[in-house]
């Protein structure tokens, strides 16, 4: 609403999160953050056009949380690419996400915007997971 009221340029993201392998009781903090571009090898380089950040427990997350993406730019639905994962903890200064950055091999997952839909990311978070589990095309 805000954007609306401020004539900003802008696409909603609606995204189901869902992750497997964490403890139902544990704690965390659900990152989603959306990316404008198609060149997906250089997407660690570039800057979230729209992110979200909430608490979280293993249980929450087994069933799925969903989550609406603001992207603040110009652009077609179909070149967004949200990515999410799932962090232990967050900086105090990290409120909305947008400068968040997963650490190396942390799980994760990421997929094209949905132009129609929403956008399904699942993360295998369990001892055996390792790194970015998919790039959906």
């Amino acid at each position: 609403m805000l954007a609306d009221t401020m004539g900003l340029t802008h696409d909603t993201v609606e995204a189901s999160v869902s992750a497997r392998g964490l403890d139902a009781q544990a704690r965390c903090w659900l990152v989603v953050q959306a990316y404008r571009g198609r060149d997906r090898a250089r997407l660690h380089l570039a800057r979230p056009v729209g992110a979200v950040v909430r608490p979280a427990t293993g249980g929450e997350l087994e069933a799925g949380l969903r989550v609406s993406v603001l992207a603040l730019d110009e652009g077609d639905l179909a070149d967004l690419v949200v990515v999410a994962w799932i962090e232990r903890r967050l900086p105090a200064t990290e409120l909305d996400g947008i400068d968040a950055r997963p650490a190396r091999g942390i799980p994760m997952d990421a997929a094209r915007a949905s132009r129609d839909g929403v956008t399904t990311l699942r993360i295998e978070a369990g001892a055996g997971a390792r790194g970015s589990r998919r790039l959906a095309a």
